[in-house]
């Protein structure tokens, strides 16, 4: 199938690692221009040589917890690949927090983390946009954008409130943003991702307590079992959907939230 992404300019947000990676890669397989952005230039750096030789990928280092920083990031990809024709975000992840320990700088920070670097991608991204459709009205190109957000913004989880308010809040966004943009050529939409095989959700199981001593691999079997498909996904599932939502394949797609957790928790 001919997703239409050939040429594409796509900048992915969060791209050195994990679900990032995984659709900064996809994206190069489709013949896009990708440019992956995060915070640290060495792994930006390591993971633009993995994706194809890095032949076809660009690496920006920025803290898109700032909007000023967004701003230079999205204005460094343009001049080296051209106006962006795809933003996926996949930046930002809140802590893990124990919820009797919650404070005012922990409920901060998770927004801090997750909401602030999506909105201020969004927000300039959408603003260069614009700008660029009135300086040529005739121009006919548009936008999409895919927002990577986990699957705690639909189901609260004790151990991750501040993160799952961040998502919830970025979900509300997406819907938002979808609804105002659309009539401008925009589409916004996003994917809800659980229990995706990463170096996160290592992480997760190894800062977990439970009550009963059992090692990181059982607690992982035992949460994979859960799971009505049996397993964990892994991060090229959901570039699959994210190019999907990326491509022409999805041009009536609008403000929807594809939920990626296996069949745990079903939704209508």
């Amino acid at each position: 199938m001919d997703l239409g992404l050939e040429g594409k300019t796509v900048m992915v947000t969060g791209g050195s690692s994990g679900i990032g990676l995984a659709c900064a890669r996809a994206f190069v397989d489709e013949g896009a221009k990708v440019a992956i952005l995060g915070r640290r230039p060495e792994a930006l750096e390591q993971a633009r040589s993995r994706i194809a030789g890095g032949g076809d990928v660009v690496a920006v280092s920025a803290d898109l917890c700032r909007e000023s920083e967004a701003e230079r990031a999205v204005a460094a990809v343009e001049t080296l690949i051209g106006p962006v024709d795809v933003l996926v975000n996949c930046a930002g992840a809140a802590a893990r927090s124990d919820y009797t320990k919650l404070d005012e700088t922990a409920w901060r920070d998770g927004f801090e983390s997750k909401f602030m670097p999506y909105i201020n991608m969004c927000t300039v991204l959408l603003r260069r946009f614009h700008a660029r459709r009135d300086g040529n009205p005739g121009e006919n190109a548009g936008l999409a954008i895919v927002n990577v957000i986990g699957k705690g913004g639909r189901a609260p989880t004790s151990t991750h409130l501040p993160g799952g308010a961040a998502n919830a809040a970025l979900m509300l966004a997406t819907a938002g943003l979808a609804q105002a943009w659309g009539k401008h050529g925009v589409r916004i939409n996003a994917v809800n991702p659980a229990s995706i095989a990463t170096e996160r959700l290592t992480r997760r199981f190894a800062a977990a307590v439970d009550g009963a001593w059992r090692t990181d691999e059982e607690r992982m079997r035992a949460s994979a079992g859960e799971i009505p498909l049996g397993r964990f996904g892994e991060p090229s599932e959901v570039a699959d959907v994210v190019l999907f939502l990326a491509s022409k394949r999805a041009s009536y797609v609008l403000g929807s939230g594809v939920a990626m957790d296996g069949g745990l928790r079903p939704l209508l």
